[in-house]
């Protein structure tokens, strides 16, 4: 008699009765208490019915180690379904707001209401169109040829023959050939095509539009009652989400109804779900309402000045610094970075070699552009053949082609609308096969007769051909192109005019009155910036009212903190602006008011703006550089506004930001030194002077080669972004570097992507500061051969 180890009993297998059990080879001992608990589980049967069932769980220690068994079904459960729930939500871009306006105009003697003043519409379209097409050809040709010839002959002999027997010699010839030929063709030929195109486009469409409510009407509870009843802007953003949808179960005991437990399975029927998340932005980061933390001008309780009026959340505003939108330095090195990405676009088609046994990157670079519009998943089946087999083509390819960025700009006068510069985006991959099939045929007939008699001959003679061809060509493409676009509108308060009782204010010479402190012209940026996870991190980091996201209990806070994968950081798109420029109405009269604001005052103008127009034909062709700006407005001062002489400095600083310049300290646009290179190594700096940045650039290095350098910079220069860039020998530097990388570290070696396709030439090399064209060291010379 055997005992049996089947595992059959009214338990699960591992466990048994301590007193009347049999031990199997399924069980083992244990050194603590066991534990044991019962939970629902949901499971699928064969026709793909959701069903319930308890089961058991048990817990121990075993061997030192904790050990879970499961899995052993104590009944059923019924099961009810009761909805269905998201989950999973993924950010995939925001919209950080409307483009920004000056909350100083919106007030109440300016308009009734200022909803939908600004808004932002980002467009990104995806249109495919498949094309079918045959084609059949029918040929038939025929010829015919014929001859005639003629010819004579005549030849005389002398015959020397004494004897009877002699030789003859021959003592003349004649001979005439006489010809004729001819020939005839015909050719004839039918064709037939038949052509299907069908296609689709996908428009997805994102819109922030302003939107806001009015302070009270009383004073005290207004911030600054200098400017009046504001219509205070909304400080919102949206985020876009997608999360996939779940069915929702209840699971019951079967005998009294009980609920046991709820469950959630993905509903694979349903794709994955879009939602338009509205979020606070973090006042700390951007305000709308300030450009550059200032809601006008406030009158000094003490003397009656009117001074700069800082929004609460900007204390420290109007010092000139970066606060709200106002952050110049940061929107031209976005803008720069964009500029370097296109021109590193457009080196990689311009380095690709037509050469048929050269390195072959198109089919990398149309594979990463027909990923990106197919949402970045799947595969085109291009990029694993289409390199020819050359690794690092590919990769070039699709750095090259990866992303694309938008950097638009606006400029919104009081007098004159807006203005813009935008810039559209298009991609286009075009794939097409074909596939010919050809038979042709022909068939020759010939016949010719002579003959000769006495020494005249004759012949004729004639040829005729036949033939005919059939050819199919069938042929079909599929052209994918993906577009993005902005479109941005601002209509804040034009009304700058100051009002007595809703009556407008003139002044002696029958002028409008202008209100101190109101934004008569700004310009501001708004960017585009391509999937990243640097804008998952700023959007969590910076962007979203962090205090909102952690207390808020509305479903849109708890949607965006679930969404918050902080161990991965998927990449996200991302919408933002920047101010660059802000001009106000000056106080040109009151006892408080600069000399500078009288000097205009005096002159019939209340803003830099207005100053800048007048100026604005003195300056042509002066405006690229800080030292033709200076020149040229000292002379058109002196020329023309002698009053405004002795505040040349001020007006030439307030020039230079708005022509996008700044001083030598930190400058945003300077041209490369016009001087000699410099050696390949630069002199080692005397120990007394502090470190400086240098580069290690190989004196020359084979053609096909990527360029590798090493650096060098003090701590006091690191930055995140600081670069190095080859240029084309003596080029300014913000004309545009041909390949680049970022240097980050104190020191390091990095490639320069794509510079091996360069060409045989001298090149020089430049480490330059933060994304600008601040030069840090060079130009060293690069010889490649």
């Amino acid at each position: 008699m055997a005992i049996s180890h089947a595992p059959i009993s009214d338990d699960s297998a591992q466990v048994r009765s301590a007193l009347t059990g049999t031990r199997t080879v399924f069980q083992s001992l244990i050194s603590t208490t066991p534990q044991a608990g019962e939970y629902a589980d949901l499971q699928t049967d064969s026709e793909g019915l959701r069903f319930g069932v308890m089961k058991r769980a048990y817990s121990a220690i075993r061997d030192g180690a904790w050990t879970l068994t499961t899995g052993y079904k104590v009944g059923d459960l019924t099961t009810a379904w009761v909805g269905q729930a998201q989950f999973a939500p993924q950010l995939v871009g925001y919209l950080e707001g409307a483009p920004p306006v000056p909350s100083e105009n919106l007030v109440k003697s300016a308009g009734e209401d200022f909803k939908d003043a600004s808004s932002v519409k980002f467009v990104q379209a995806n249109t495919v169109t498949n094309t079918l097409s045959g084609e059949s050809k029918n040929s038939f040709d025929a010829s015919a040829k014929f001859f005639i010839n003629s010819s004579y002959g005549d030849d005389t002999y002398i015959v020397a023959a004494p004897l009877g027997a002699g030789t003859a010699k021959r003592a003349a010839a004649t001979s005439m050939n006489l010809g004729i030929s001819g020939d005839i063709k015909e050719s004839k030929g039918w064709s037939s095509e038949t052509q299907i195109t069908q296609g689709a486009t996908i428009t997805r469409t994102s819109e922030v539009s302003l939107s806001g409510y009015w302070e009270p009407d009383d004073a005290k509870k207004q911030v600054n009652p200098t400017v009046g009843r504001r219509w205070v802007p909304a400080n919102t953003g949206f985020a876009f989400v997608q999360s996939d949808t779940a069915d929702q179960y209840a699971l019951r005991l079967k005998h009294n109804g009980a609920l046991v437990a709820y469950r959630m399975v993905l509903n694979p029927d349903i794709p994955t779900d879009w939602n338009i998340i509205p979020f606070p932005i973090n006042p700390q980061y951007t305000k709308q309402g300030t450009l550059d933390g200032l809601i006008g001008y406030a009158a000094d309780p003490a003397t009656g000045a009117l001074n700069p009026f800082p929004d609460p959340d900007f204390p420290k505003a109007g010092s000139g610094e970066a606060f709200s939108y106002y952050r110049p330095r940061e929107a031209y090195a976005l803008k720069r970075r964009i500029q370097r990405e296109e021109q590193q676009l457009q080196g990689f088609y311009e380095t690709v070699s037509s050469d048929p046994k050269g390195p072959d990157p198109i089919a990398a670079a149309a594979d990463k552009v027909l990923k990106g519009m197919m949402g970045g998943t799947g595969s085109t089946g291009l990029a694993a053949g289409g390199a020819a087999g050359d690794a690092a083509a590919a990769r070039s390819a699709q750095r090259s082609a990866a992303k694309r960025n938008i950097a638009n700009t606006y400029v919104w006068t009081a007098a004159g609308g807006l203005f813009s510069e935008v810039t559209g985006t298009t991609d286009q991959v075009v794939q097409t096969t074909a596939g010919e099939y050809s038979l042709s045929g022909t068939s020759t007939y010939a016949n010719d007769y002579g003959f000769e008699f006495g020494g005249v001959g004759f012949k004729a003679g004639f040829e005729i051909t036949l033939g005919g061809g059939y050819s199919l060509t069938r042929r079909k493409s599929k052209d994918s192109t993906r577009t993005f676009s902005l479109e941005v509108t601002a209509k804040p308060g034009s009304n700058l005019q100051k009002e007595d009782a809703g009556n407008p204010v003139y002044d002696a010479k029958n002028r409008p009155v202008l209100v101190p402190g109101r934004v008569d012209a700004y310009r501001f940026m708004t960017f585009y910036l391509d999937t990243s996870s640097d804008n998952f991190e700023d959007f969590y980091g910076k962007v979203v009212d962090p205090e909102w996201l952690e207390t808020n209990t509305s479903a849109h806070a708890r949607e965006l903190a679930r969404a918050r994968q902080s161990d991965r950081k998927p990449p996200c798109w991302r919408v933002l602006h920047r101010v660059t420029y802000v001009s106000r109405v000056l106080d040109t009269s009151s006892g408080g008011a600069t000399g500078y604001a009288q000097a205009l005052g005096a002159l019939g103008l209340a803003s830099d703006h207005q100053l800048f127009t007048k100026l604005q034909p003195y300056l042509t062709g002066a405006t690229g550089s800080l030292a033709d700006l200076t020149a040229a407005t000292t002379a058109a001062l002196q020329a023309h506004f002698p009053t405004l002489v002795p505040h040349t400095a001020t007006i030439v600083n307030r020039l230079a930001a708005y022509h996008q310049l700044l001083d030598t300290t930190d400058p945003l646009i300077l041209p490369a030194p016009a001087t000699v290179p410099v050696p390949t190594t630069p002199t080692s700096p005397a120990p007394t002077q502090p470190a400086r940045a240098g580069l290690t650039v190989p004196a020359s290095i084979p053609r096909g080669t990527q360029v590798s350098v090493g650096y060098t910079v003090p701590p006091e220069q690191v930055m995140p972004k600081n670069w190095v860039g080859i240029f084309v020998p003596n080029a300014a530097v913000n004309s545009g570097s041909l390949h680049w990388q970022y240097t980050p570290d104190a020191n390091g070696t990095v490639g320069l992507p794509n510079s091996e396709h360069l060409g045989a030439g001298r090149y020089q090399l430049w480490l330059l500061a933060n994304d600008g064209y601040t030069p840090l060291a060079g130009p060293y010379d690069l010889t490649i051969i």
